[in-house]
């Protein structure tokens, strides 16, 4: 629409002119506009990108959503100029990306933004100037982003190649107050799967809409297989970037917190749901790149509280319980491996005692196995039987999400478990204690959901979840 042309015309209605008056008619300055805020695409708008403008006077509106287009260098519009006084102020405010329907109430982002156009269409801009007075020279405009960022920084460790990364959790529509510069989520609207942009080196971005969420990431392998990352409830605020930095394994993927991004103010950690912030650094433990939560029992005696997942040097995990690998992924309630990366870290990887001990094959357990610490951190070892009656003496001043249930790998070579229809019935921690009753056997702790526990012997070939416990303590 150009309804904003000024139509310049001689009339020869306006008192005290003449057929003969010669003066020179001045041409009003066309309205121009010089942002000062980048955009995610660079450093600068894109030539050809529009803005819309609404210019509002003390009695009343000036123009509603102008289009302005960039040169380069100003937004601007042929059919826009200022009005007559040039001492008259006026509130600018202006908005990206232009809507010919009007300044928008409502705004979508892209669910896949793996193209740059779709990227930058996603962004939300704003700008606002009060007290501007009609000028030649361009006025500037300080554009903020009302959305937030995702950037997801992702280190690629594990035998396969990423086949794609998407978020989960996310709604893309937007209730939006340009008056008073604000964007919301609106709860009312469904949750959609968002496709970040990919970059270089692993990184992949996403503008999302601000709003709370429980977010979770994914990546997909070429071997078909998906890796899930899901994080606490998180508040994402306007104009703020949260990166997620993450490390996939043949193993499991982990995500930390990482720093800023230029242009955009720091929101702060996307917190994984399985990783608590404790009040101090001893109620973790971080083991060759994966935090562990710990437990300390009423005695003073450290536990992780969390089953191990760390796969040996020279180990290879497998998904075959009848192969002689050692360490096995973990079996879900249909007795088969999971690889999923979000499953292997609530159930923990299953170890036999040879590898769990580091100690040669034998045909007996040794008895200076006991309290190894085998793969287990430096300064922390296999559980002992005095370990594991003091667990069983304190373990009511556990919560019960400490003792995790999983199905475990038998010395035969399946997977086997007590089941119920939201998991498996008991448990066990494996042990580095000799069964005195078996030449082949050591003793593992044994639990079950209504609060039995009870030290039992296990074959040494079968394979058990690991928790380590804390020398010395």
């Amino acid at each position: 629409m150009r309804v904003y042309v000024r139509i310049i015309c001689a009339l020869s209605l306006l008192a005290g002119c003449s057929k003969n008056d010669t003066s020179p008619v001045v041409e009003p300055a066309p309205v121009r506009i010089a942002p000062t805020i980048t955009r995610v695409t660079g450093v600068n708008f894109d030539e050809g990108d529009r803005i819309g403008l609404r210019i509002d006077k003390s009695d009343g509106r000036y123009c509603e959503n102008a289009p302005l287009s960039y040169d380069g260098s100003c937004f601007a519009s042929d059919a826009l100029v200022w009005y007559d006084g040039a001492e008259e102020p006026s509130t600018l405010t202006g908005y990206y990306p232009y809507a010919p329907s009007g300044m928008p109430e409502r705004f979508s982002t892209a669910a896949d933004q793996r193209s740059a156009e779709a990227y930058a269409s996603s962004d939300l801009l704003l700008a606002r100037a009060e007290g501007v007075t009609p000028s030649s020279a361009p006025v500037s405009l300080v554009f903020d982003h009302l959305l937030c960022k995702i950037a997801v920084r992702l280190t690629n460790r594990s035998e396969e190649t990423v086949s794609c990364v998407w978020l989960e959790g996310l709604r893309a529509d937007a209730v939006v107050d340009l008056g008073n510069g604000t964007a919301r989520a609106d709860l009312s609207s469904p949750e959609v799967v968002v496709y970040p942009c990919p970059g270089d080196a692993g990184c992949y971005e996403a503008i999302v809409v601000p709003q709370s969420v429980s977010l979770r990431l994914v990546v997909q392998t070429s071997d078909g297989a998906t890796h899930v990352r899901s994080f606490r409830d998180a508040e994402l605020c306007s104009g703020s970037r949260y990166t997620i930095d993450a490390t996939l394994t043949n193993v499991t993927l982990t995500a930390q917190l990482e720093g800023a991004i230029r242009d955009w103010s720091d929101g702060g950690a996307l917190v994984p749901a399985d990783e608590e912030k404790p009040a101090d650094p001893e109620q973790t433990l971080l083991y060759e790149g994966v935090t562990y939560r710990t437990a300390t029992l009423p005695s003073g005696s450290v536990w992780m509280a969390e089953n191990l997942r760390y796969a040996p040097s020279g180990k290879s995990v497998s998904s075959d319980p009848a192969a002689n690998a050692g360490v096995w992924f973990p079996s879900t309630l249909s007795l088969t491996a999971s690889e999923q990366a979000d499953y292997v870290a609530e159930q923990g990887l299953l170890y036999d005692l040879e590898t769990a001990a580091g100690t040669a094959a034998a045909q007996s357990v040794a008895p200076q196995s006991e309290g190894v610490r085998g793969i287990c951190p430096e300064g922390w070892h296999i559980p002992t039987k005095a370990d594991f009656m003091e667990l069983m003496e304190h373990g009511a001043a556990l919560p019960d999400a400490f003792f995790a249930f999983a199905g475990i790998r038998d010395a035969a070579g399946k997977y086997t478990g007590q089941k119920l229809n939201d998991g498996f019935a008991r448990s066990y921690f494996l042990g580095s204690t000799a069964d005195e009753e078996s030449e082949t056997a050591y003793l593992s702790l044994c639990f079950t959901r209504n609060g039995i526990r009870s030290i039992i012997g296990m074959e040494a070939a079968t394979g058990l979840p690991l928790r380590c416990v804390k020398d010395g303590a």
